[in-house]
């Protein structure tokens, strides 16, 4: 009998721009994910509130609770933030996404370039974006 050809397999389709698989559940988290990326572009506090949970803790990555951002204090930290910053470009690239128990967690690596006092910065490094799923969106958890 002939041997039927070897096919290759066909690479796995990823999202435009990402290195997610293409899942309908995948296209979901990013379009949330850049409404906050825009959200902050765009220095729209309100917004930016409203993609918060109530639960949204930010600990700053230390064991000081005086830097913690918690969603009552979210308003103030960021009308001080967007008071500094004259303009924000702000990229992501997204990585991997997990589900651990509750929680989706969004890897990706974060690119900032931002003017304060006349002066352009850059920061470029990992984040997670954790979210928690809302009606038929998500919400943020933490970090925003």
């Amino acid at each position: 009998a002939p041997v039927a050809p070897i096919r290759s397999a066909e690479p796995a389709r990823v999202i435009h721009r990402t290195d997610l698989p293409d899942t309908p559940d995948n296209r979901d988290v990013v379009a949330f994910c850049e409404r906050y990326r825009h959200a902050l572009e765009a220095r729209d506090a309100g917004a930016l509130i409203e993609l918060a949970s109530p639960r949204y803790l930010e600990d700053g990555g230390t064991a000081d609770p005086a830097d913690d951002v918690d969603h009552a204090s979210l308003a103030d930290y960021l009308r001080k933030l967007f008071g500094d910053v004259e303009q924000i470009r702000y990229e992501l690239r997204y990585r991997r996404v997990r589900v651990e128990r509750d929680r989706i967690v969004v890897e990706v690596i974060h690119s900032a370039t931002y003017v304060i006092g006349g002066k352009p910065r850059r920061t470029v490094s990992d984040n997670e974006l954790v979210l928690e799923g809302h009606e038929s969106s998500y919400r943020f958890l933490s970090g925003m």
